[in-house]
């Protein structure tokens, strides 16, 4: 479960050049739904034009192709909290009791859509986030990001989210992250060299923003660097 992240927190372990400006600015920052859906419309633009080759090339998780993880990620952003868990249910009956199994099903599911009926819906998802509609929390943001960046990964492509985006992700990640992935990186710096943000306190690993979520994230078994 992905804990909740307030400008408090933002500011403290983000030293973000975005902090700047005085004032408290905790009303705008903690809803993080504009920032979602400006995040999703960047991989909208990335999956517009993709062929079906593109949609069926394998992604990071195992078992999973992009489709199913961009249907996954809808199902995240689109459902109410209630329907989330029913399907979730649902999917783990099917899976014989497997979580894993569930969330594939779900995937594979929504992701089995037409790709122009699947990339409208989350376009429309989007629009939502940015009109304020949904969900106000980190955690779809979080999802946004963390499917982002395995989408882009999975295509070859670049995706550059905003600093700001990226490092409260890096942040509530952390916070949330497995207990392999915590115990790396307890007593250590993270810094993004390709972002304005370092999470964490002690020696240093620096790698990019993309690099550094994923890991903590559990999507990539590959660590940041040591620092100089």
């Amino acid at each position: 479960m992905i804990p909740e992240v307030s400008l408090s927190d933002f500011s403290r372990h983000l030293p973000l050049s975005q902090r700047g400006g005085g004032g408290d600015e905790s009303t705008v920052t903690n809803d993080w739904r504009p920032l979602a859906g400006q995040c999703l419309l960047l991989v909208c633009d990335l999956l517009d034009g993709a062929t079906g080759e593109h949609w069926d090339a394998p992604s990071l998780r195992d078992g999973w192709r992009v489709r199913d993880v961009a249907g996954y990620l809808l199902w995240r952003l689109e459902s109410s909290g209630t329907d989330r868990a029913r399907s979730w249910l649902r999917g783990i009956l099917i899976g014989r009791g497997s979580p894993a199994r569930g969330r594939r099903i779900i995937a594979v599911r929504l992701g089995g859509a037409d790709p122009v009926v699947l990339l409208r819906r989350l376009r429309a998802v989007a629009g939502d986030r940015v009109a304020r509609r949904g969900p106000h929390g980190v955690a779809g943001l979080c999802a946004v990001i963390v499917d982002g960046y395995d989408i882009a990964g999975s295509l070859g492509r670049p995706l550059a989210f905003p600093s700001e985006a990226t490092g409260a992700v890096a942040l509530a990640t952390t916070l949330a992250a497995s207990t392999p992935i915590t115990a790396v990186t307890r007593g250590r710096a993270l810094r993004a060299t390709d972002a304005e943000w370092t999470v964490g306190r002690g020696p240093e690993l620096a790698g990019t923003a993309e690099s550094i979520i994923l890991f903590l994230a559990g999507r990539s078994g590959k660590l940041p660097q040591t620092g100089e």
